[in-house]
């Protein structure tokens, strides 16, 4: 804990080289990395204007044994980091899979941008993901919220269709 409020304060001050230090003495100790310590790295190098390197630790979360949880840009309300996060990773050459899609839609839902939800999802079928409930039921709520009635009704019987459960 106290070296991710470390990592926080040199993201305010923006001072990358110390979180770069901070990181490899983390990692020379053994101090194990989670959610809050990608977060503040990857928000720490968009500060920086770094995207490449945020775009990097994204990808390698997994080889830490850390996985991107659905809330991880939400719970910050940093909608626009998560869609930045995501347009990078396309330019960089990544390849988003499905929790990267879930929490797109999830973050453009609850950032009330039906639209570009909408525009991740026909993305998201276009490379050949299968929608899941997550998928589902963060597209439904967004699109009720935003009384897009058709697209809602779609989905709504997808979900029929496939005997998914309909409680939200």
């Amino acid at each position: 804990m106290l070296y991710n409020v470390t990592l926080k304060l040199f993201r305010k001050i923006r001072d990358f080289k110390g979180v770069e230090k901070l990181i490899d003495e983390m990692l020379q100790i053994g101090v194990k990395h989670n959610i809050i310590t990608f977060a503040t790295l990857i928000s720490c190098d968009y500060m920086c204007a770094l995207p490449y390197k945020a775009v990097k630790w994204f990808e390698n979360m997994p080889s830490f044994g850390v996985k991107p949880n659905n809330n991880m840009y939400g719970m910050l309300e940093n909608f626009d980091g998560c869609l930045s996060v995501y347009n990078d990773m396309k330019t960089l050459g990544g390849k988003p899979n499905m929790v990267t899609y879930n929490t797109l839609l999830y973050a453009m839902g609850g950032a009330k941008r039906t639209g570009e939800a909408k525009v991740i999802y026909q993305e998201m079928i276009k490379k050949g993901f299968s929608p899941n409930w997550p998928s589902y039921t963060t597209l439904l709520q967004a699109y009720c919220k935003a009384r897009f009635h058709e697209d809602a009704l779609r989905v709504y019987r997808e979900m029929k269709e496939k005997r998914m459960d309909i409680k939200i």
